[in-house]
């Protein structure tokens, strides 16, 4: 009986020595292959998704995303359609779910672990913090909220410029004193804009548009106020010149700004002509 104890309590500590050992040892490494294919994000595909409620398929979407997410009274439900023919990856579940959301009139603004979905309209009240960095936008359609500081064009003109291609539920304001533009709009829209504005908010354009005269025969002040009622003649409108005249009577001399640089010549045949 003695020896049948002993040897059961042998056994015992082998076995305890043999699992504390392979505890231990660090595991066997993956194939290749077998990594390569947990890292790959999963193939997913949508079915059935015809005039189905916006709710329904917000929730779809949710619960893969594996998002939190309240939805404001104000949002109506709509009608999606879905034909997913190819592969959806999981990267493009986000973008479609705020796609769905802008083509029934709402968007999603995250605040902390939770999505706030509210409509359009309301965005310019949601908690979106603004930026000033422009560069690496996110390639989906979240709302950015954009401080643009313009270093040639006017903000008032630019504004102008670009506000026909502000996205559906974008807002844009224009900050004169400094210059600015402050943009709402989704992601893909900004990129867009920004690109406009570096067409236009260029050293290049800011040198066609503004020439210094100097005055030799005559008074600056005096001088501008003539070539102002000269050039006020062929404008096709009585509100504003196409060309405007600054004196600058420390200097005598006129500082001419057009957005047309061949007027410039004009100025030069003028009467009482400057040189």
């Amino acid at each position: 009986m003695q020896n049948s104890s002993q040897r059961f309590y042998l056994v015992l500590v082998l076995a305890t020595v043999l699992a504390v050992s392979a505890l231990g040892q660090p595991a066997a490494p993956q194939p290749a292959a077998a990594q390569a294919a947990a890292d790959e994000p999963a193939n997913i595909s949508f079915n059935n998704f015809r005039g189905a409620s916006m709710f329904d398929v917000l929730d779809v979407l949710a619960r893969k995303l594996k998002i939190n997410y309240i939805v404001d009274p104000r949002v109506g439900d709509g009608s999606v359609t879905i034909n997913s023919y190819g592969q959806l990856k999981e990267s493009d579940i986000f973008p479609l779910l705020e796609t769905i959301l802008r083509m029934n009139g709402a968007v999603a603004v995250q605040v902390g672990n939770t999505y706030r979905i509210i409509p359009l309209e309301g965005v310019t009240q949601s908690p979106i913090s603004p930026r000033t960095d422009s560069e690496n936008l996110p390639q989906d359609e979240r709302m950015i909220l954009n401080a643009i500081r313009l270093n040639y064009s006017s903000a008032t003109d630019l504004g102008a410029v670009l506000a026909p291609f502000i996205g559906e539920g974008g807002r844009f304001q224009v900050v004169a004193q400094a210059n600015t533009l402050i943009v709402l709009d989704n992601s893909r829209n900004m990129q867009r804009t920004m690109e406009l504005i570096a067409l236009f908010d260029t050293a290049e354009m800011a040198r066609q548009r503004i020439r210094l005269f100097s005055v030799k025969n005559s008074v600056a002040s005096t001088l501008s106020t003539e070539l102002e009622n000269i050039f006020q003649a062929f404008s096709l409108s009585e509100e504003q010149s196409p060309i405007q005249f600054i004196a600058l009577p420390r200097i005598n001399s006129i500082l001419v700004v057009s957005a047309n640089s061949s007027v410039f010549d004009d100025v030069l045949y003028a009467p009482d002509r400057v040189d």
